[in-house]
């Protein structure tokens, strides 16, 4: 039980910062 919410609070977090890559990345291109 411990295990499964640890991956599911990081997903969220590797997408929030993979968007802001995206953005970052847009803005300067």
């Amino acid at each position: 039980m411990v295990s499964q919410p640890l991956p599911l609070n990081k997903d969220p977090e590797i997408r929030e910062t993979r968007k802001l890559i995206l953005l970052i990345l847009g803005v300067c291109i």
